[in-house]
């Protein structure tokens, strides 16, 4: 219970702190800085929290070494760390100090408590580890070339120090030992201690300094490609929308002038009625002129699909009537071809009422009938249509045509694949047709699905629920 409050009050502590350090430094105008990627700006930031620590914790150790050195008459070091605790303070809070200036006064002010300390208290004292801090406080917020400067005035001062201590100069507190020799020792394994400090500080600092450039470049670099793979969407579906458009157009404008063609079609039958050669070639014109405007609509209704723009279009319809319709055109065929016509309807008629989209639904049909009559040559093509539940249909379209390799079944529901690509005596299409079977059948919640055996027929299944309201 006790640690876990500790943790609480311990966290509370640290949001304090933070909160109190980045006032300061926002106080000290340096996140208005430009600079904000680079080392200078870091190794400022760095000073600035230090400096704001510095004055709290300054402030707590300011008291009872006062009361300390006033009592024990130490009167120099009550000067000294009164003189250091108002320029710290003064150099905090006053904004026209120069941040370069703030740091020299800084390092100054711990050089100064530090060999203050040496020089009174001796190598007994805490003098000779606070030395230690200027030198890499001053590598970390300044950098490795500051920070020797700090050794070389470190090395200096000890060596003014054993000057005094060997000629018998001046007579203070470190030099009571009389100790040349463990001075000196001391004095070079602080220095050489230092050295290997300051070298593995800035080392460190510039490793982690390369490792943020790399994440940062590494982030630059995911924006740019990420900004670009928003460009290259943006222009993808400008580009979607501008084939939908431009094929909406090309088909309205194709459309058009087959609607004329068709039209003439129809008053020239009128004419010459009895020459058969003249009809026949009415109707071979009426007949491409029908299938190049279904496959200009199948062009068409992939784009819109595959852009979204595709809409479900529900409405009441009675099934019997629908397959009625749509095996008209396939009588004449079946006639021409010899091919029997197979109905196999087991719901009744008050049942085959559904609601879903129609166009669609007479779409799916037609062109699985197409593909059982293009590729049967003699036989039969059978439509059965079923309820086996009360939410949905059941159909099928069976053939006796050529079938399809077990190789190509996975593949004919591709847009433009064409399985008989190899077969000479087939008829070839456009290849959309079960394509987009297969994606008007999704959309209206339903599943199609194939089996076939070459040389051994084709049968198609698919389903469509009978209230496509009930599953939206």
């Amino acid at each position: 219970m006790l640690a876990s409050k500790l943790l609480v009050y311990m966290q509370i502590l640290n949001d304090i702190l933070r909160t109190y350090q980045k006032w300061y430094i926002n106080y000290c105008g340096l996140f208005n800085d430009e600079r904000e990627d680079s080392l200078p700006f870091f190794r400022d930031k760095l000073f600035l929290s230090i400096l704001s620590l510095s004055i709290v914790l300054g402030a707590i150790a300011y008291i009872p070494s006062a009361i300390f050195a006033l009592l024990n008459g130490d009167y120099y070091i009550f000067v000294v760390d009164t003189l250091g605790i108002l320029l710290l303070y003064f150099i905090a809070f006053n904004k026209s100090v120069a941040l370069h200036v703030k740091k020299n006064i800084f390092a100054g002010i711990f050089f100064v408590i530090a060999f203050t300390l040496l020089v009174f208290i001796g190598l007994q004292g805490n003098g000779a580890i606070v030395i230690f801090t200027p030198n890499i406080l001053i590598t970390l917020y300044s950098g490795r070339k500051a920070g020797l400067y700090s050794v070389g005035l470190t090395t200096l001062i000890y060596g003014v120090f054993l000057v005094c201590s060997y000629f018998q100069l001046v007579d203070l507190p470190i030099f009571s030992l009389d100790d040349f020799n463990l001075m000196f020792i001391v004095f070079v394994n602080n220095i050489i201690f230092t050295l290997f400090i300051v070298f593995s500080i800035s080392y460190l600092i510039d490793m982690l300094y390369s490792s943020l450039l790399k994440q940062n470049k590494l982030r630059e670099a995911l924006n740019e490609e990420h900004e670009n793979l928003l460009i290259a969407k943006e222009k993808a579906e400008q580009s979607d929308r501008l084939k939908t458009a431009f094929l909406a157009n090309m088909s309205h404008e194709i459309k058009t002038p087959m609607y004329g063609i068709l039209g003439s079609v129809d008053v020239l039958k009128s004419y010459n009625t009895d020459d058969a050669e003249y009809q026949e070639y009415l109707q071979v014109i009426e007949t491409t002129s029908i299938r190049l405007s279904d496959v200009i609509s199948d062009v068409v209704n992939v784009s819109k699909i595959e852009t979204g723009l595709m809409r479900v279009n529900i409405k009441t319809f009675n099934i019997q009537d629908t397959i009625n319709e749509v095996l008209k055109p396939f009588i004449f065929i079946s006639q021409r071809k010899h091919i029997k016509i197979i109905k196999n309807i087991s719901v009744s008629y008050n049942e085959s009422l559904v609601l879903t989209d129609k166009e669609k639904f007479e779409t799916v049909l037609r062109h699985i009938l197409q593909n059982a009559f293009k590729f049967t040559h003699e036989g039969f093509v059978e439509i059965g249509c079923s309820k086996p539940d009360k939410a949905f249909l059941e159909f099928y379209v069976k053939d006796s045509g050529i079938g399809i390799s077990i190789g190509d079944i996975q593949s004919v529901f591709q847009p433009f694949y064409q399985v008989d690509a190899e077969h000479k005596k087939a008829l070839h299409g456009s290849g959309l047709g079960l394509s987009l079977a297969k994606s008007y059948i999704e959309m209206l919640g339903g599943e199609i699905n194939i089996e076939s055996k070459e040389n051994g027929g084709t049968t198609v299944w698919f389903t469509i629920y009978s209230d496509f309201e009930s599953i939206k």
